[in-house]
């Protein structure tokens, strides 16, 4: 079972973040485990535990912000380690604008539409398949557009424009986001072509 899997991840090492989103996105909401020191932890914790292993750690991942987004809750908040309270909105953006490596150097899976994954997998499973792709950048913007209200625009610190546009209300609300608006991440998967 992949989950305890992850358990025994953090039991070997309890300072790695990526286990405990790992272990945080492998589980359902309101689902709750137990780790070898026998504390029994929410998903909500185990992805807040990694974002805070992840803001001391050398090189941020990013990916604990990413997953707290989408597993957030419609206009819920969420009050990191360091005193922020952010809306899952306001997470992808400090994901996207933090000192954080959304991706790592491996190569990126071309061609992966994370508009049509969020839609036909969920928000928590297409996270899952762009760790996978080592595209959660693209996935983040991807996320973030969806959250976006009609006619707003985000400009993202290295100049991405980031817009909602053609709202079509989705099942949890969020909204499904312009797929023509261009991004970072569009350039790169048509780069990559």
């Amino acid at each position: 079972n992949k989950k305890q899997l992850f358990v025994e991840a953090i039991r070997c090492n309890p300072d790695n973040g990526l286990a405990y989103n790992s272990l945080g996105l492998a589980m359902a909401a309101g689902e709750t485990m137990q780790l070898h020191d026998g504390r029994v932890i929410s998903q909500r914790e185990l992805l807040m535990r990694g974002t805070q292993i992840e803001a001391g750690a050398t090189i941020k991942s990013g990916i604990g912000l990413v997953a707290l987004a989408v597993t957030l809750p419609p206009k819920e908040t969420v009050t990191l380690h360091d005193g922020q309270t952010l809306d899952s909105k306001q997470l992808l953006q400090e994901a996207l604008a933090g000192e954080s490596e959304l991706d790592t150097g491996c190569a990126r899976v071309a061609g992966v539409n994370h508009a049509d994954a969020i839609t036909r997998l969920g928000e928590q499973q297409a996270l899952v398949e762009a760790i996978r792709a080592n595209d959660v950048e693209a996935f983040a913007v991807a996320a973030l557009r969806r959250r976006l209200g009609p006619g707003e625009k985000l400009t993202l610190p290295d100049g991405t424009a980031v817009e909602e546009v053609a709202a079509a209300t989705s099942a949890d609300g969020n909204g499904e986001a312009g797929r023509t608006k261009r991004a970072k991440s569009d350039a790169a998967t048509a780069a990559a072509a």
